[in-house]
């Protein structure tokens, strides 16, 4: 009986111990499955992962370049007969002694950057009536027979007459400190208030679209007089009586550059005044329009104001009409972003191909402003791309 009970003992372990090993291995092996199905799914996410990034990272870059950040810091400028804060690196010139007070400062870099006070331009003639009565009695080389005639007497108009005038000064043997147009729009005017609004003929504040002698650069301007009349003098029922233009100034820069100089260019010039001793010389030597002299701090400050208020008050359609002359002239399409609003400007001929590739680029949401779209125009170009 012992025998048997014993064998049938061993029999029962040895049976739970082979299912107990049975159980343990098939756990193994459905482990080991697992970590094969894992290996295997992650391995093929990461096989996919791989392929959407080279299919990213194989589209055609669009290769802007960011517009750069135009700085410039004011560094005082003292001589014995003014003072100025310019732009640092600027040179200026002055008029000689042989004409009233002129200075012009410019970037030598980029000499469409400019800002100028002229005391003032005379004389000027109201008619050519006037102008021809003098010619008539005392010949073509008298100085009230040659000089411009201003028959609106307005400030738009004596700019227009700006080339005329600087050719003048040259026939008297005058060489004067001036810039001279290749062509000049004035496409608004806004008013000037100053001591000089309320007896002068007109004091205005312009904008102008222009270029420049020997450029190609289109350029924006706001420039500045005040047109006054000495009285009247009648001859033969002429008034034969000279204009004046008194306070001559303005600041002007390329027209994709206006938009971040304005500002840096009106403080820039709201800043000249001349020094003590000047003031006291010319008051010695002329008795003519010295308030003007005495109130030139007075006068700069007016103008500071009313330019800004020009360009704060000007209309939308001549930025468009400014930046579209410059992208055509310069050879460039203004483009914008339809899901961030940057603004683009690229080199003709790049839009054609990426319009009809666009699919292909890693921004495809690049499109035309459109003729009408003044707000957009208005906005500072973000990026630059080249062909």
């Amino acid at each position: 009986m012992k025998r048997i009970s014993f064998t049938f003992y061993m029999n029962k372990t040895t049976h739970l111990g082979l299912i107990i090993f049975i159980v343990l291995m098939l756990v193994f092996i459905s482990g080991c499955n697992n970590v094969l199905q894992n290996s295997s799914q992650t391995s093929a996410n990461n096989e996919q992962n791989v392929t959407g990034s080279n299919k990213k990272s194989n589209k055609l870059s669009v290769g802007e370049k960011k517009a750069p950040s135009i700085k410039m810091g004011l560094k005082t400028l003292s001589t014995n007969d003014f003072s100025i804060q310019l732009p640092d690196g600027w040179k200026y010139e002055v008029n000689p002694s042989n004409l009233d007070f002129g200075m012009i400062a410019y970037d030598p870099d980029h000499p469409e950057r400019k800002i100028f006070y002229y005391y003032e331009f005379n004389p000027f003639m109201k008619s050519d009536a006037a102008r021809d009565l003098f010619k008539n009695s005392y010949g073509a080389n008298n100085i009230f027979a040659s000089c411009p005639v201003l028959n609106t007497a307005k400030v738009s108009e004596f700019y227009t007459k700006w080339n005329e005038y600087a050719d003048f000064l040259n026939k008297q043997g005058l060489n004067a400190a001036i810039m001279k147009f290749k062509k000049l729009d004035i496409v608004e005017t806004h008013q000037l208030d100053n001591y000089l609004s309320s007896y002068s003929l007109d004091s205005s504040v312009v904008r102008a679209h222009l270029t420049l002698e020997n450029s190609n650069i289109p350029c924006e301007g706001l420039f500045s007089g005040s047109v006054v009349s000495l009285g009247t003098y009648y001859q033969n029922g002429v008034d034969c009586s000279p204009l004046m233009v008194y306070n001559v100034m303005g600041i002007m820069a390329p027209a994709d550059e206006f938009l971040q100089l304005q500002e840096i260019l009106a403080n820039s010039l709201k800043t000249f005044t001349f020094s003590e001793s000047y003031v006291q010389s010319y008051v010695k030597k002329s008795n003519d329009a010295t308030k003007a002299i005495l109130d030139n701090a007075r006068t700069m400050q007016a103008a500071y104001d009313s330019y800004n208020a020009a360009w704060h008050s000007r209309q939308p359609v001549n930025d468009a009409i400014s930046q579209k002359n410059s992208d055509a002239t310069l050879g460039y399409d203004r483009l914008y972003d339809e899901e961030t609003g940057e603004i683009y400007r690229a080199e003709v001929g790049w839009y054609d191909h990426y319009d009809l590739h666009r699919n292909e680029y890693n921004k495809s949401q690049l499109h035309p402003i459109e003729n009408n779209d003044y707000d957009r125009y208005s906005n500072e170009i973000d990026y630059y791309i080249y062909k």
